[in-house]
């Protein structure tokens, strides 16, 4: 099933806003609707990934260049603005088995 045409997918890699974030305060990176790699929330090594944290450490996660995408989500909550570390280490490990 596809959900998006290869033309909207193309458009949540494309940078829109980019700088401080007044609820989080850090800086943030979003295209349209996703947040976009940054420093200390790296979404793999491809430029193009894109997705958004949640809640206690989940994840929805895309990388259209290596044609992966995950959701993750977890029985016990913790505390991170930016990508959980255990979400990270699933990120790395997608990569690694590619």
């Amino acid at each position: 099933v596809r959900v998006m045409s290869k033309e909207q997918i193309a458009q949540c890699s494309i940078e829109q806003s980019s700088g401080p974030d007044e609820l989080l305060i850090i800086n943030t990176r979003f295209s349209l609707g996703f947040m976009m790699s940054q420093p200390g929330g790296e979404l793999g090594p491809n430029p193009k990934s894109f997705g958004h944290p949640g809640a206690g450490g989940s994840l929805g996660y895309a990388d259209p260049e290596a044609k992966i995408g995950f959701g993750y989500t977890m029985n016990k909550m913790q505390a991170s603005l930016l990508i959980d570390p255990r979400a990270t280490w699933l990120i790395e490990a997608v990569y690694e088995s590619l």
